[in-house]
């Protein structure tokens, strides 16, 4: 534990790492504002959110419903006839009588009318599942057939009793640009942790305490996972802060299926708690990256040649987008990128065959980046150094 202290305390007392830090933080709150500033204009969130304080929020009944139905309807009419001012309006909503109409039609009237069918949407999907399981089990497909008996558990029993303004939760849920922001951290802070101490040369010390190396080692695959831990929960709860700061977070209680994109979803879990499964599988992804820099740290002559060989998942994150609504192939498990932008793999139910068993990608992204991590650490505890050492 004492080479450990000593090992967070050489990386926090280089000034660069803590202003990073600080400059990162900072930044991640702009970019959280500008994307709530940015999606709160375009859906004119700031007006549903109003809609839904005055009534709308909380549990839905047949009063609120028709409530939306007939001002929609009202609206709508009004629209039809041409017959309407188009001049500022205190007495609507937005402050015009068409952008009520798009208020209403565009977005409430929706949104509504997605929770209230929700639970006939399901029982349809149900019913199917049924119905191919009479099919396959007449026919002896058992992979088919235990696919659809999955549907049935999974999707059985499910409804949306609630109406809230989810937007922030959803852009929440959908934010990557802290993920980009941890990944820079973890390269500037684990870039030196070999290469500069064979650049100093104490490997030249080592022959004279054997096991001062296995110790070191050892502390350096501490120190990777602490710091990665540290990191991706200092940015969890920035981006917590940051969207209850610029955003009207809330809804945390409600079912993930209650965001459209996830209507599919094969997980009964709330808001809240799907947040925080998100973080356990970023904590995953991020350290493979951190392994992998360390790896390169380890077996790379010179500091600016690590640089360069950890721009490879900087890359990867920017430009490799996952899949939506698509089963991964097996070499899909092996990029990182798929747990840090982990929602891809939740959006809908694909999954994996192992026999005729199905299996959610996710147990298996999980298990390979276990076996990699484990594969890791051996690489770093060995005594195996490179030639030029």
């Amino acid at each position: 534990m004492t080479l450990l202290r000593f090992e967070i305390i050489k990386i926090f007392r280089k000034p660069y790492v803590i202003v990073s830090i600080l400059l990162f933080t900072l930044i991640n709150f702009a970019a959280i504002f500008i994307t709530n500033k940015g999606y709160q204009q375009w859906v004119m969130e700031e007006h549903q959110n109003q809609v839904c304080e005055e009534f709308l929020c909380g549990p839905i009944d047949s009063q609120k419903i028709d409530k939306v139905i007939s001002e929609t309807k009202r609206l709508s009419d009004i629209v039809a006839s041409q017959k309407f001012s188009r001049e500022y309006d205190s007495n609507t909503i937005t402050g015009y009588l068409f952008g009520d109409f798009n208020l209403y039609y565009g977005y409430l009237e929706p949104n509504l009318k997605y929770a209230v069918s929700y639970a006939y949407d399901m029982q349809d999907i149900i019913q199917r599942a049924y119905e191919n399981v009479e099919f396959y089990e007449q026919v002896g497909n058992i992979k088919e057939l235990n696919k659809n008996h999955d549907i049935i558990q999974l999707y059985s029993g499910r409804s949306i009793n609630e109406y809230r303004n989810l937007y922030g939760a959803r852009y929440l849920l959908f934010y990557d640009f802290s993920g980009l922001l941890i990944m820079f951290l973890l390269v500037l802070t684990l870039t030196p942790g070999f290469v500069s101490e064979r650049e100093n040369r104490m490997y030249q010390l080592f022959p004279t305490f054997p096991s001062g190396e296995r110790k070191i080692n050892s502390t350096k695959f501490l120190f990777i996972i602490l710091i990665t831990l540290m990191y991706c929960i200092w940015f969890f709860i920035m981006d917590l802060i940051g969207f209850a700061l610029f955003s009207h977070l809330q809804g945390f209680s409600m079912p993930l299926y209650s965001i459209q994109e996830f209507q599919l979803t094969p997980l009964n879990l709330s808001i809240g708690q799907f947040y925080v499964v998100c973080l356990i599988l970023k904590i995953f992804g991020m350290l493979i990256i951190s392994f992998y820099i360390a790896i390169l740290s380890k077996f790379l002559p010179k500091t600016v040649y690590v640089f360069l060989g950890s721009v490879l998942p900087l890359v990867l994150f920017v430009f490799w987008l996952p899949r939506a609504h698509s089963a991964l192939g097996w070499l899909d498990f092996v990029n990182p990128i798929h747990l840090i932008k982990n929602r891809y793999l939740f959006l809908s139910y694909n999954p994996i065959f192992i026999g005729s068993t199905p299996i959610q990608p996710v147990f298996i992204a999980v298990l390979v980046a276990m076996l990699l991590i484990i594969i890791s650490s051996i690489i770093i505890q060995t005594g195996i150094r490179p030639r030029f050492a």
